[in-house]
């Protein structure tokens, strides 16, 4: 064979592989400090996204967060699929948003 990073394909041909990426240090982990600040961190990033969504594309199915205004791919079913509201829900449900999980829920089972 070729290389040191060659292997052979099913039809006995030669292919370059890239190594395997050395593993991960779990020596270090974060502390619990640490976690709950990225947490903290993490619920901030979504909920001003959410704020945005509800502020400028509320019911509508995306939003162009630059320009500020709505948008609806066909591809995401027009513009009654609510596909961001619908894509948020499970999350603002796991990130203990029940209260914006609710109206999001509620919204979409009435539309």
């Amino acid at each position: 064979m070729g290389g040191s990073f060659a292997s052979l394909k099913s039809d006995g041909a030669e292919r370059d592989v890239p190594p395997v990426p050395p593993p991960i240090n779990t020596t270090s982990s974060p502390s619990v400090a640490e976690d709950a600040q990225r947490r903290d961190k993490v619920r901030e990033m979504l909920l001003h996204a959410w704020e945005g969504y509800k502020r400028v594309a509320w019911g509508a199915n995306e939003i162009r967060p630059l320009a500020n205004t709505t948008h609806s791919q066909p591809i995401f079913g027009g513009d009654d699929m609510l596909a961001t509201m619908v894509d948020a829900a499970d999350t603002l449900w796991l990130m203990g948003e029940r209260e914006e999980y609710t109206k999001a829920r509620n919204y979409i089972r009435d539309k």
